[in-house]
């Protein structure tokens, strides 16, 4: 049994991913911004694979914004997560770098990059 208690692994990994996030760009969302969001912002996606007690999530970053050189600064930011580790009391996880691209949007004033992060993830088991 985790030591999780009342909390679900997932919302405290969202909430850990949040967290570091936030240093690069203060607004960060899990999946959706809000309607009319101003940007900068970035959005970001969890999906995962289990073998015994390891987790291996895929974290998709979104970085938003109408300024190309924001953009680049903010997707610059959050790369240098890639080797870092983070422990806290309900899990620890290794993130690495895996790739990191830009999209092409509707809307030719907006700048959107991809960084995708493989985080390999362990609860604290109680």
């Amino acid at each position: 049994m985790s030591i999780l208690g009342k909390f679900s692994r997932t919302e405290q990994l969202k909430i850990s991913v949040k967290s570091i996030l936030k240093p690069s760009c203060e607004k960060v969302y899990h999946r959706k911004a809000p309607p009319k969001c101003a940007y900068p912002y970035m959005t970001f996606y969890l999906k995962h694979t289990k073998a015994d007690h390891q987790y291996e999530y895929k974290l998709e970053v979104h970085v938003w914004s109408k300024n190309v050189k924001e953009a680049e600064e903010i997707a610059d930011s959050i790369e240098e997560l890639d080797d870092c580790i983070f422990s806290n009391e309900y899990h620890n996880f290794d993130i690495k770098l895996q790739d990191r691209g830009s999209v092409e949007d509707e809307d030719k004033e907006l700048t959107h990059i991809v960084v995708l992060f493989n985080l390999i993830y362990f609860d604290v088991k109680g």
